[in-house]
């Protein structure tokens, strides 16, 4: 019916002009030559079409003069214009709620930070990931890993165009690898909290799906989810279970299929652009060969447990990560770095991991 509909107006000289945020959905006779035969992408704002959306958002606010929108912008990866609407709207309302008694209230950069962590981008309204308060500065020793994650993960994300004016191809994935407990998730926890990129976050083989098709569709639904909210970080879990050596399951070729869709999705046909992937795994040798092979998790980082010399103070260190947990870390007394460093850290074999101190 909406078909013949659609038909008559343009067989009568009307032009039709169909708008949707699903176009798999939308019926393929649609689409046809003599119907809507026309089909135009609208991508999502980055940084600098946000900053001058902004820029008109906030014309009738009163802004403090510490209020930075160029910082606003790069903090709003994902936002579409109702969403910056929305962020403006929930800062107005905390500066208001703030300065009940002034004549003049302004908002603050403060107001703007606290609505960041309210509002969300309609991209990833499905997505509930919590994120801690938690950058790479927060996390103690790993200096080397630090700086290969900014490298790999964080700079491409935030500067794109610098590497394609400069032709270079950024890394596509990154697998962290290690033994238990030495920060695998962590270190990621600590990426997602800059705020440059949206996170989606997938652990071990929750895609697998008893139904014939249902585990690959949900593969492509989770990379065409990141493409939409791009720059995203896709995370996955132990990704062991989640892509191991083909041909040795015995699940009727389901965790094979969802490895080749994983293939397929990170280095196919369609390009996968401002999205990088991060897995975590302690058994890298169950992890199929090809998913490790450049254009796909082509740096394969190694975080190693804390020898004694971590940061020339393991007390401090431990010190750190409870802060990060928000806890109140106790004073390191005389001596206590050096018995945390013979009995906790250790610095051979027995050693033991971050999470065991």
């Amino acid at each position: 019916m909406f078909r013949r509909c659609v038909a008559r107006l343009v067989q009568a000289g009307a032009a039709v002009v169909g708008t949707t945020s699903r176009p798999e959905a939308v019926d393929p006779a649609l689409r046809s030559p003599d119907l809507l035969s026309l089909r135009i992408d609208v991508p999502l704002p980055d940084a600098v079409l946000r900053r001058e959306q902004l820029t008109v958002l906030t014309r009738p606010v009163p802004l403090a003069d510490d209020v930075r929108l160029d910082e606003v912008a790069a903090r709003t990866p994902g936002f579409v214009a109702a969403d910056l609407a929305a962020l403006v709207r929930e800062a107005g309302v905390r500066a208001a709620l703030r300065q009940k008694s002034a004549q003049t209230p302004t908002v603050l950069m403060a107001d703007f930070t606290a609505a960041l962590e309210v509002v969300r981008p309609t991209s990833m309204a499905a997505a509930t990931l919590e994120l801690a308060r938690v950058t790479l500065d927060d996390v103690g020793d790993l200096a080397e890993v630090k700086q290969t994650l900014t490298e790999s993960v964080l700079w491409p994300l935030t500067y794109p165009d610098t590497f394609a004016r400069l032709g270079v191809q950024p890394p596509r994935g990154v697998l962290l690898y290690g033994p238990p407990g030495c920060g695998k998730t962590y270190l990621v926890t600590a990426l997602a909290g800059t705020g440059r990129a949206n996170v989606l976050s997938v652990k071990g083989a929750e895609l697998l799906s008893k139904w014939v098709g249902e585990s690959e569709r949900a593969v492509r639904e989770l990379f065409r989810r990141a493409r939409e909210a791009a720059p995203t970080l896709v995370f996955l879990d132990e990704v062991d279970a989640l892509a191991p050596v083909r041909g040795q399951a015995t699940d009727g070729g389901t965790a094979d299929r969802v490895v080749a869709a994983l293939l397929t999705e990170l280095d196919g046909v369609e390009a996968l652009r401002n999205v990088v992937v991060v897995g975590a795994t302690n058994r890298p040798d169950l992890v199929d060969p090809a998913l490790l092979r450049p254009g796909r998790l082509e740096r394969l980082v190694y975080v190693p447990p804390p020898d004694a010399e971590a940061d020339g103070d393991p007390a401090g260190r431990l010190a750190q990560r409870a802060a990060c947990r928000g806890r109140r870390p106790a004073r390191p007394r005389h001596g206590v770095g050096r018995v945390l460093g013979r009995r906790l850290c250790g610095t051979g074999p027995g050693g033991r991991a971050g999470r065991d101190a």
